[in-house]
This record gives C-alpha cells, structure tokens and sequence, in this order.
C-alpha cells in the first residue's frame, strides 16, 4: 500500500515536486485533530513537511493546490478501500501479493507466506 501511496503522489513531494527525501504528511496536523488515515496522508519532503509544520493546509497551500490536493485525498480513500480475498490467498498467496504490489523479496523473506505455500 506504501508503493500505491507514493505512486499515486507520483514519487514526488506535492508541494514543491522533488524526489528526495519524501515522508508521509498529516494533512490536517495532529495538532489540530488530523489522524494518518486515508483522506489526510500527503507526501511531501522533509524540507516541505518542516516548513509545513502544524499548519492548517489552507494556509499552506494556494487554493490550486488544495483543489488538487482534494482529488488526490479523494483517490487515496479509495486506494486503501481493500477487501482481504481469501480465496485468491488461498489459492495462490504468492502471485495475490505480487497484484496487491509486494515486492517480491519481501514475499520471499516472509514466514507466513512460506507456512500458506506449505499447507
């Protein structure tokens, strides 16, 4: 879901658009009540996330951003609306964590995959 994140941020810090450094950004600060929940997570780098600080994003952001800003919260809601399919685990854990975009060498380091390839 990381990878989706990230990509749907096209790898870059929304606000400034540089490919360093990025973390995850609460929207609406915790200061203010905003949780890291899909709706309120924006990718930004360090430099911008410092800047940023416990500020509200409206006055962080021109009003273009925030529209744009608002889609992208938008879509990030749906990307993490997933449902669990047991029966794609069951019959092939490997290959359903590879369409849910799990590195491969993740799969391979994984104990529970190996347990579900066994049984």
């Amino acid at each position: 879901m990381r990878y989706r994140l990230f990509a749907l941020f096209d790898w870059s810090c929304f606000n400034c658009g540089h490919f360093m450094d990025l973390i995850q950004d609460h929207n609406v600060p915790q200061a203010l009540g905003g949780r890291l929940v899909p709706g309120n997570i924006v990718i930004l780098c360090r430099a911008c996330n410092q800047r940023k600080a416990d500020r509200d994003p409206e006055s962080f952001y021109s009003p273009a951003k925030l529209d744009a800003l608002r889609s992208l919260l938008l879509r990030e809601v749906e990307l993490f609306d997933f449902q669990f399919d047991q029966r794609r685990w069951g019959s092939d854990p490997v290959g359903y964590l590879l369409e849910l975009g799990v590195y491969r060498e993740r799969i391979e380091q994984s104990e529970q995959v190996k347990a579900a390839i066994r049984d």
